[in-house]
């Protein structure tokens, strides 16, 4: 049970960078950039919690779970990086061949 409650660090933070992605992707505003930042932003939410831990009976701050929190969103973050932009990256170039730095047109 321990163990559980341990990874929801991981999967809550993770979590948090999705939504935030999503947002982002509904109202068109999804680039690598403003994913990068919502990353940013995950993990700095992150800090602010371990920290705000210090002022509360009964909790403390722990590196471990901080490094948890990061674990979650950087995991996210790669898989949707892999994933997401390359195949975006991939169909465009499938669509217009020509914009790709690598194809030279025929001449």
């Amino acid at each position: 049970m321990n163990t559980v409650l341990e990874m929801m660090h991981f999967v809550e933070f993770a979590m948090l960078y999705v939504l935030l992605i999503a947002a982002l992707g509904v109202n068109h505003r999804l680039t690598k950039v403003t994913s990068c930042l919502a990353a940013l932003f995950s993990i700095l939410y992150g800090v602010g919690d371990e920290f705000h831990q210090l002022f509360v009976p009964g909790r403390s701050f722990t590196l471990i779970d901080l490094v948890k929190d990061t674990v979650g969103v950087v995991t996210v973050w790669g898989i949707f990086h892999a994933f997401y932009f390359k195949r975006k990256v991939t169909a465009s170039c499938v669509e217009h061949p020509e914009s790709h730095p690598l194809v030279k047109p025929w001449e």
